[in-house]
């Protein structure tokens, strides 16, 4: 039988836990409603690294997945930063983010890859599936193998740089969009790359007036035979970089696999070819759009080349101390109208095995040469191609 002390022993037990029940159901409200209260950012936020969070991936991490109502700055100071690779994805409030070094002065924000021996790196950043904003930084690999990519931008991604806020140093590719992803950033300095700027799979890559220099027209990595390209697009991507100035490269702009490259008024000096179109690439290196800044290359063995039905655009174009100034073979077609070809020691212009050049109102500017062209105009010659000139 249970007694009247029992039963309000009981009674006060049941009350206990129905409080703790209720406690902990409000506990449970509270942290979700905690949670809800810091998934938005309404105002204006700026995050420095160092400070709140200790690397760039921390950051990005602490906010990709929230809903962001105003601009988050992701301030790096000053300074050397060793960094893993550090990979900016799945933000769909990306857009909002932005990743700032020194943008007056990139080469004050180093962001250097930590590299272990025998595992090289993929990146020192990539950006994945979202939209975000990287600018302000130099970005080392300490060696063309040690890291693959600079900034790399990928799967669809949109980037987006300050215009004179990046530069790369000694990675394998300098800046690289692919897999149908969009990158802007004028101006970019890029040195000591296999491949400065590279666009392919089906990517966007618009980057005028960058500044390049190679590794040199006559390096060749002994193990896998790589050679260094300036402006490399391949496999229908669409890269434009206008005003470029490239020097030290086996090729300073090369277009092949379908690629779309405009380089109008570029100028390429000390490389082992100025600008080629291959294997069914289109290239157009025009003038400046007020027609006063030609293309302009000097000092290359081949000038201008288009190989393997490409096609290669050079209106205006000049070309001066090369062996050869223009030349297409392999079904391939140059059009240099208004062009001029001077002191090249072999030929000025060229066409081989099929291939028509068209020189248009260029002979009077053909000067100092070999000789000018290695076909009589409109005739048909011993190597197969077709030249035509006035």
């Amino acid at each position: 039988m249970v007694t009247a002390a029992e039963s309000l022993i009981d009674g006060a037990t049941a009350l206990n836990d129905a409080v703790a029940a209720y406690t902990a159901l409000t506990d449970a409200i509270q942290d979700k409603l905690d949670l809800l209260a810091d998934w938005q950012i309404a105002a204006a936020t700026t995050v420095t690294i160092g400070v709140d969070y200790d690397t760039i991936q921390e950051a990005w991490d602490a906010f990709k997945f929230k809903q962001l109502n105003a601009d988050v700055i992701i301030q790096v100071p000053d300074g050397d930063h060793y960094i893993e690779p550090t990979l900016l994805a799945d933000a769909p409030f990306g857009a909002r983010i932005h990743v700032r070094g020194n943008l007056a002065n990139p080469a004050a924000c180093r962001l250097i890859a930590t590299w272990t021996i025998g595992a090289a790196l993929p990146y020192v950043i990539s950006v994945e599936r979202c939209v975000a904003e990287v600018s302000g930084f130099r970005l080392l690999g300490n060696g063309p193998y040690k890291v693959a990519c600079g900034l790399k931008v990928g799967t669809a991604a949109v980037v987006s740089s300050a215009d004179g806020s990046i530069e790369v140093d000694g990675c394998t590719a300098g800046i690289q969009a692919t897999q149908g992803a969009t990158y802007v950033g004028h101006q970019p300095v890029i040195t000591g790359c296999v491949r400065s700027i590279e666009g392919y799979d089906g990517a966007r890559l618009y980057a005028n007036d960058p500044d390049i220099t190679g590794l040199g027209k006559a390096w060749i990595d002994p193990t896998s035979g790589d050679r260094s390209y300036g402006i490399y697009g391949s496999q229908s991507a669409v890269v434009v970089c206008r005003g470029a100035t490239v020097s030290a490269c086996q090729i300073g702009a090369l277009s092949a696999w379908s690629a779309f490259l405009i380089v109008n008024k570029i100028t390429v000096d000390d490389c082992y070819t100025g600008v080629a179109g291959d294997r069914g690439g289109y290239l157009r290196a025009g003038p400046s759009d007020d027609l006063t800044q030609p293309a302009t290359i000097t000092n290359c063995d081949n000038g201008m080349t288009s190989n393997n039905l490409a096609v290669l655009e050079a209106p205006n174009a000049v070309v001066d101390s090369c062996v050869v100034g223009y030349q297409a073979a392999d079904l391939a077609r140059l059009m240099a109208p208004d062009s001029t070809a001077t002191n090249c020691s072999s030929f000025g212009y060229a066409a081989y095995t099929n291939a028509v050049v068209t020189a248009e109102r260029s002979l009077a500017n053909a000067a100092g040469n070999g000789t000018n062209y290695n076909l009589s105009s409109g005739t048909p010659g011993a190597t197969g191609g077709l030249l035509t000139y006035s």
